[in-house]
Parts: structure tokens; sequence; C-alpha cells
């Protein structure tokens, strides 16, 4: 396996890894924002206060609170996808111009 496959596939892996985390981040993100609305109303209705930080305690809210790690993580994965992309290209031999290929052929 030469060094040229091995960064296509880790730029490849890296960029669909920070996509899926990102596609995460923001469904789990929606979802505490989903929960939270139903919380208020359900206090609202019960005439007390939103207890947010207990339900988020308790573990009743997908990913609350991980949306900005996974944010994180989502980014060094780009990052490495950029830099795996930039080494890639670095690796790559120069393309010979044709004008040099023909005015050196006919000497």
């Amino acid at each position: 396996m030469t060094i040229t496959l091995t960064l296509q596939i880790a730029s490849t892996f890296f960029g669909l890894c920070s996509a899926a985390l990102w596609g995460y981040s923001g469904y789990s993100a929606l979802s505490y924002d989903q929960f939270k609305r139903r919380e208020e109303r359900r206090a609202k209705r019960e005439n007390r206060q939103p207890n947010l930080g207990a339900a988020v305690y308790q573990g009743k809210v997908l990913g609350s609170g991980r949306s900005e790690f996974l944010n994180a993580i989502g980014a060094l994965f780009a990052a490495l996808a950029v830099l795996s992309g930039a080494a890639l290209a670095w690796t790559q031999p120069a393309c010979p111009c044709p004008a040099e290929q023909s005015s050196s052929a006919t000497g």
C-alpha cells in the first residue's frame, strides 16, 4: 500500500467521521431543545418552575450537554482530513507541462 493510497483513505475516513459527528451533534442538540420546551410546558401546566438540571442529571435527555464536545471532536476530524489532504497533494509528483515536453523533445 503506497503512501498516496494511505493518505487518500485517511482523508476520506476523517472527512466522513467529521460529517457524522457534526450530524449527530445537531441531532442531540435538537432533542435537548425539544425536551426543554416540553418540560417548560409541563411546568407551566403544573404551576411550577422547570427542573431541567435534574432531568439532565437523571439521563432523561438524549445527548444533552454533549453537542459542544461532539462539535469539538468533529472539528478535530475535519482538521485531520484537511491535513491529510494537504499531505496527499504534497506527495503527488508535479505534472509536467505539455509545452515543456514538446520543446525539449524537438530540442
